[in-house]
């Protein structure tokens, strides 16, 4: 298995890094390698963010941004159109989109994606406004880079046992909810 890179652009406060955090240690409850880590200096609350994730089945090395995603997440919708999101992608690249709507979606035009409704999974399960859980759920159905078990794990072991389960219910929502467009379906 090569490096898989994944770029993760979400507002300040609402998961991003947490996400990445979350994607990462369930990779290695797979038994494989993972790195994650954010990116952002002084930005405030809201501001756009990325966090970034790599996994591979070797030892990781490489502690560099990651420049050319093999994923994208984006988080919020309002980052649709926001330019970093598009920086260093290939035609190759798969995006992960929370939107309420296909057309929403598809507005980012690009080949490889697929979208749910976190935003609605978020305030319906969690009762927050904070997509990350679910991002994770639908990534990990989309990619099947992990399995549900390992990401349910990682949810466990790394949130408060008050709110895990909620965010538990929030990942498996969105894993069957995923929809693919263009190459994908």
């Amino acid at each position: 298995m090569k490096m898989t890179e994944i770029r993760i652009h979400c507002r300040g406060g609402r998961g991003g890094v947490t996400a990445a955090r979350i994607l990462g240690l369930a990779a290695v409850r797979e038994g494989k390698h993972a790195l994650a880590f954010p990116s952002f200096t002084v930005e405030r609350r809201g501001a756009p963010i990325m966090a970034f994730v790599r996994i591979s089945e070797e030892e990781i090395l490489d502690r560099s941004f990651i420049y050319n995603p093999d994923y994208v997440l984006i988080f919020d919708p309002g980052l649709l159109n926001h330019p970093s999101v598009r920086v260093g992608v290939r035609e190759e690249t798969f995006f992960l989109v929370n939107a309420s709507s296909r057309e929403q979606a598809a507005s980012l035009g690009v080949k490889k994606l697929a979208f749910v409704n976190a935003s609605a999974i978020a305030h319906q399960v969690l009762g927050v406004p904070i997509v990350n859980t679910a991002m994770c759920g639908a990534f990990a159905a989309a990619s099947k880079l992990l399995s549900f078990e390992a990401l349910e794990k990682a949810i466990r072991e790394f949130l408060p046992s008050k709110i895990a389960g909620k965010n538990v219910e929030a990942a498996f929502r969105a894993y069957q909810e995923v929809k693919f467009i263009g190459e994908n379906g």
